[in-house]
């Protein structure tokens, strides 16, 4: 599709700029003349480029007509890739207006004005605000297509204004002439008739789905543990756990309510949350931690931090209680505004057809009566695990409350603890986001409870692998899902980062730093906590007590410190240091993209390279010796053998050591034997050279400004070629060959890109002698593993930091003038 993107784009330009045709006999004429097979998704599609360039209405209109008279045989396009979102009301009103008067049976390529698609004009309709548009347009939906219609009632009937609602009846009585076709036709409007009881769902395990879609099978068919085993589970079920016997508490001691016995105009918001505050801490709090310290004393760090958060939290409550003051008496008030703790609720929904059940139980909800606002608190663990089932946990509990409580709500407040984080949603768009949920995801979650082994298509793994480090039921889904898949080794021994954390302060704060602690992460290969200088603290300061913090933390080396956006990163090593193995981000697949794998972020995803693109075409990786250097390069190898043939790509490498490639004597894909001399490493820079001159030849007579380019334009694509060359050190001890290979790599790092070749130079010595300014300036990516000294780490990042890296495949990626620290892929067979 490419191939023609370019060549319509230059067409385009060179017709609009030279002749005064209009953008229909431009579009029209090129059409006739070319045979458009459409090979690429529609986002890429000339369709997308003419719909971004169209100025007004008219053109819009004139090229998609033009389109209709394509081959049958052509790439079906989405409509939302087509839509001129750059266009003003007006226009999009015209742009509905055509889109309408195609008959929803007309083809353009593979692309038919469905329904699927007559929803999407008739949202667009919703935006241009224009009620006689969006009348005849709901016309059209419940004529042609009512059956799926029906199944999108509820959310249609959600965002419409009174008068198109009544529209909406006027169109079903003229649906419903005959009682069978009340029956077949009218379920959501009118009780069901026989309907098909879907299973069941629970709460919890629907939020279980978010995370992990195989957690979700195997619970819901075989029940047994939820909880991913992440390190801050503990202080989540400590702080939920308080929080029960508090709120238990204040909904039965009547000193509570005592506390509120004064009228509204005299309730002072800060005494009655200090009352409540010293109240709790009499009556549950003191107690709880009392006998939870005596038998595991470290938890007491972890009570401070709740402590603070329950602090805060009695003050929003107190706003909230005096606000309900005024619609409920002391006594009562507690109970109206601690509207669920811990209560069961279950709702049935209605989708044509069928019927399905939700049950679950609900907790932490607090409601405010005078805004008729919700809120919901929730004790979020660990980010990535909460984060993403929020929304659908905000969305799905609140809707099932109201149903339960039947109780106006204008908005609804996710309150995330420990960090105070708040996010807000109205009641339409949690409405809006229910209906969505309802009818597109609980079919597929039904889809996956229907699988049986040994069928395909089965629930698809989680998108974050590290969760399966943690997850409760690792061996059973590996067994079932995955039974000659590499078992993942099992999860670490618990971290108790948030102590490591607090003792990280509290150290600091010895030598007089005060510093705020906001949280942490567990990487591979370390912890990374995370904090906060108080006012007037220099960032300096605490990074120059990082030898200290090495003594007090009895760490082998000193922590790797750096500022970070709103914190300061320290990074302490861990004593059960996990392997990130290649086959379990890695697998044989085929990619027109030419990446490579650079390492396992923070978050636990692969982070790769583009060497396609200008900051990432070549490549400079230096690492002393024991710094995972030699394996780094073999995995970034494979990870561009797995997934691209010798057709597409040839390797050419350099070995003067004879160990780091030593499995690759016999590859497909060697542009030559592998190079182990300085003589043979000479030749092949030069002949990588003429390659490159001889190829810009190719692709000025085609007119292309680069590879991808020809590629896409010609019969006979030109492979890329990488060259990997280890132990660049080696061969920059004779003047001579100094130079010769300076002047080739200085010639290939300026122009080779665009002709599709690409070098990554690894050193163990990037002092300046090796790695000249003449090198650096050509080789724009840069890997550091760890080096031996802090010069060295200066050379090849232009920081000191990759001095502190703990071997093994730790090391920073340069990206975009950011350093990212990550950790390599490990290869332990090299397989092809």
């Amino acid at each position: 599709m490419n191939k023609l993107f370019v060549s319509f784009g230059n067409i385009f330009r060179k017709e609009t700029e030279n002749t005064q045709g209009n953008l229909y006999q431009i579009t029209k004429k090129w059409l006739r003349e070319q045979k458009i097979k459409f090979k690429e998704e529609p986002e890429r599609s000339v369709i997308s480029f003419v719909t971004s360039q169209s100025k007004s209405e008219t053109d819009w209109i004139v090229f998609i007509d033009v389109f209709l008279d394509i081959d049958e045989d052509n790439q079906q396009v989405t409509l939302s890739s087509i839509l001129p979102y750059q266009f003003t009301s007006h226009q999009q009103s015209e742009v509905i207006k055509f889109l309408m008067s195609l008959n929803s049976h007309i083809l353009f390529g593979n692309f038919e004005i469905d329904f699927t698609n007559q929803l999407i004009i008739f949202q667009n309709s919703l935006m241009v605000k224009d009620d006689r548009l969006t009348s005849e347009l709901l016309q059209n939906l419940f004529e042609d297509n009512f059956e799926q219609v029906k199944i999108y009632l509820p959310l249609i009937e959600s965002i419409l204004n009174e008068p198109q609602k009544d529209n909406i009846e006027d169109l079903l009585e003229c649906q419903t002439t005959t009682d069978e076709i009340i029956q077949e036709y009218y379920p959501i409007c009118v009780d069901l008739i026989d309907p098909i009881n879907l299973p069941s769902l629970n709460l919890k395990h629907i939020q279980l789905a978010q995370q992990c879609p195989r957690l979700f099978y195997l619970v819901s068919h075989q029940g047994g543990e939820t909880n991913f085993k992440h390190e801050q589970e503990s202080s989540k079920q400590l702080f939920n756990e308080l929080l029960d016997q508090l709120i238990s508490k204040v909904l039965t001691d009547n000193r509570f309510s005592q506390l509120l016995n004064l009228s509204t105009d005299q309730l002072n918001t800060e005494n009655v949350a200090q009352e409540i505050k010293e109240l709790s801490y009499i009556s549950v709090i003191f107690n709880y931690i009392q006998t939870h310290i005596k038998t595991n004393p470290q938890q007491a760090i972890i009570f401070q931090a709740i402590w603070q958060i329950l602090t805060d939290l009695f003050k929003r409550w107190t706003d909230i209680l005096i606000d309900n003051r005024h619609f409920y008496s002391s006594d009562t008030v507690f109970a109206k505004t601690f509207v669920a703790q811990n209560i069961s609720v279950e709702h049935q929904f209605k989708l044509a057809n069928q019927q399905q059940t939700i049950k679950g139980s609900l907790r932490d909800f607090v409601y405010n009566w005078k805004q008729k606002e919700l809120l919901m608190i929730r004790y979020q663990a660990n980010s990535l695990i909460d984060s993403l089932s929020q929304e659908i946990d905000l969305v799905l509990s609140s809707y099932l409350l109201q149903k339960q409580l039947n109780i106006p709500i204008s908005s609804v407040t996710y309150l995330r603890l420990p960090d105070a984080k708040e996010i807000t949603y109205s009641w339409c768009q949690i409405e809006s986001i229910f209906w969505q949920f309802i009818t597109q995801k609980i079919p597929q979650l039904h889809q996956w409870l229907e699988w049986k082994d040994p069928n395909p298509n089965s629930p698809p793994s989680t998108s974050y692998q590290q969760l399966c480090t943690i997850c409760p039921q690792q061996k059973t889904c590996q067994s079932l899902f995955n039974p000659h898949s590499v078992i993942i080794s099992p999860p670490p021994p618990p971290v108790v980062t948030d102590t490591i954390g607090q003792e990280l302060v509290s150290i600091l704060k010895a030598f007089s730093v005060q510093v705020e602690y906001i949280g942490s992460v567990l990487a591979p290969s370390f912890i990374r906590v995370k904090i906060k200088p108080a006012p007037g603290v220099k960032v300096v300061t605490i990074v120059n007590r990082s030898d200290d913090l090495q003594v007090h933390l009895g760490l082998e080396s000193p922590p790797m410190l750096q500022p970070q956006a709103g914190f300061i990163s320290v990074d302490i090593p861990r004593k059960d240091r996990q392997t990130a193995r290649f086959e379990q981000y890695i697998s044989k697949s085929t990619s027109e993209q030419m990446t490579i794998a650079i390492g396992i972020d923070l978050n636990g995803k692969l982070i790769e390279a583009d060497l396609a693109d200008p900051n990432t075409c070549h490549f400079l990786v230096a690492g002393g010796t024991g710094s995972g250097k030699s394996e780094f390069l073999r995995s970034l190898l494979l990870s561009l053998l797995v997934r691209h043939s010798p057709d597409t790509l040839q390797i050419a490498l350099v070995d003067p050591k004879r160990v780091t490639f030593s499995e690759c004597e016999k590859l497909p894909w060697l542009y030559a034997p592998i190079v182990k001399d300085t003589e043979d490493a000479i030749n092949l820079m030069n002949q990588l050279v003429e390659i490159m001159e001889e190829r810009y030849q190719i692709l000025d007579k085609a007119k292309c400004p680069d590879l991808k380019t020809y590629n896409q334009l010609t019969d006979s694509p030109l492979s890329r070629i990488v060259c990997i060359f280890d132990e660049y050190a080696d061969f920059m001890t004779e003047k001579e060959s100094r130079t010769q290979l300076e002047n080739s790599i200085k010639r290939l790092g300026a122009k080779a890109r665009a002709a599709g070749i690409h070098l990554i130079i690894s050193t163990q010595r990037p002092d300046a002698t090796v790695v000249t300014p003449l090198i650096r300036s050509n080789l724009p990516g840069r890997i550091a593993l760890r080096t031996n000294s802090e010069a060295d780490s200066q050379i090849i990042l232009g920081d000191k930091l990759a001095a502190k890296l703990l071997g093994k495949g730790d090391l920073l990626y340069k990206m975009a003038g950011k350093l990212e620290r990550l950790q390599s892929l490990f290869v332990e067979k090299f397989f092809i």
